[in-house]
């Protein structure tokens, strides 16, 4: 409508943006901050609203059609200095899971934590000072050393991907969010790492998750005998289950509904012991394509309720109160080492990334001897 449009360019002319000008770019900005502060205003500090919010959640008509005209009047971007905003954007572009809701939502969150920190700055125009005020005020918010460097680590690679994909060597362009100071580990912090399962505390787990022997403690006998990740092993689907196989084996794959966190976690898992007879029952009760129907479908495994409710259940089932879904993959590492597997093999059926030749040209170890690996490490699993 005509009013509309008037009280757009009326909001917009306060900001000394007018149509059929050279419009100055820190006019645009004072402009976005304006709406970047009603945006902070209707969350009130949560940030679940905060990301989770609709442009028409917090902006009046005629302010959401001055941010349309706003944009349609902003001088063309920097096709070689782009803002964090379109770092975001390349990077995702070009990752192999860039598609993928988990990791576009979570790029997603830790560059929208970035640029409440420092503004939406081009690439060229960021500092060491803006990498260690970022640092500060994660800290400051009471986020945990080992999460800020998990955040920087996505900050890091995306700027890195962008300077590859536009060419920006050449200009000096640094990434000055490597080599980030975060201070050292703190002797809490350290002790919060994940750890393997005590001896006792995981006998009583599998009793228990033996006795239950629903989707979920399926999932976790089957992660505790072939050390898989928790997403993995829910999202696997029954075409994924070799039972007839001379050695039953797992084709651990990406699907639509779950990737893999890189190349090398697609792998053979051979199933030997409980780990066959787990997948057998769980084959032979599901309904779906999908072998854990409960906890997995064609939109997505139910990683975060999963994650958070089979931890609960199993540091109150094994005592161990530093369990976590992570303690299993490590207690399975440490049974290979200590029944003298080779690193090569354990790498192999961890799919933990792989350097050197056999990683370069796809050669890797048979059936037979990852099957006699896993049936060493077996041996060890408490009864």
């Amino acid at each position: 409508p005509r009013f509309l449009d008037d009280g757009a360019k009326s909001l917009l002319k306060k900001f000394r943006i007018v149509e059929g000008r050279l419009n100055d770019e820190s006019a645009f900005e004072a402009f976005f901050d304006h709406l970047e502060g009603l945006h902070l205003k209707y969350a009130q500090g949560d940030e679940r609203v905060y990301h989770e919010a609709d442009l028409e959640d917090f902006l009046k008509p005629t302010e959401y059609r001055a941010l349309e005209i706003a944009r349609e009047l902003a001088a063309p971007a920097d096709e070689t200095n782009p803002r964090l905003k379109e770092v975001m954007q390349i990077y995702l572009k070009h990752h192999p899971r860039g598609q993928q809701k988990k990791l576009s939502d979570y790029t997603g969150k830790v560059f929208g934590w970035l640029i409440d920190s420092i503004g939406d700055k081009r690439i060229k125009d960021i500092t060491r000072a803006d990498a260690n005020l970022y640092v500060a005020k994660e800290f400051g918010k009471g986020v945990k050393r080992a999460t800020v460097k998990g955040r920087i680590n996505v900050v890091r690679a995306a700027i890195n991907r962008v300077i590859l994909e536009l060419e920006l060597r050449g200009d000096n362009v640094a990434n000055q969010f490597e080599s980030l100071s975060l201070g050292a580990e703190t002797p809490e912090a350290a002790s919060e790492k994940r750890l393997p399962y005590p001896q006792e505390a995981l006998r009583l787990a599998l009793e228990k998750a033996r006795a239950l022997d629903d989707d979920k403690r399926r999932i976790f006998l089957l992660m505790a005998h072939t050390g898989m990740r928790l997403s993995e092993c829910a999202g696997l689907l029954v075409t994924d289950i070799h039972i007839e196989a001379p050695i039953p084996y797992i084709n651990l794959v990406p699907h639509e509904h779950r990737g893999l966190k890189t190349s090398s976690s697609a792998r053979y898992i051979p199933l030997v012991g409980e780990s066959l007879g787990v997948a057998n029952r769980a084959l032979a009760d599901t309904t779906t394509e999908h072998l854990f129907p409960s906890c997995s479908s064609d939109t997505g495994v139910k990683s975060n309720s999963l994650s958070q409710g089979l931890c609960k259940w199993a540091k109150k089932a094994s005592g161990f109160a530093k369990a976590s879904n992570h303690s299993l993959r490590h207690t399975v590492e440490d049974n290979l080492r200590n029944a003298g597997v080779d690193k090569e093999i354990r790498e192999q059926l961890l799919g933990h990334a792989r350097q050197g030749m056999e990683a370069r040209y796809g050669l890797g170890h048979s059936l037979e001897i990852k099957r006699d690996a896993l049936l060493k490490a077996d041996a060890l699993v408490p009864q």
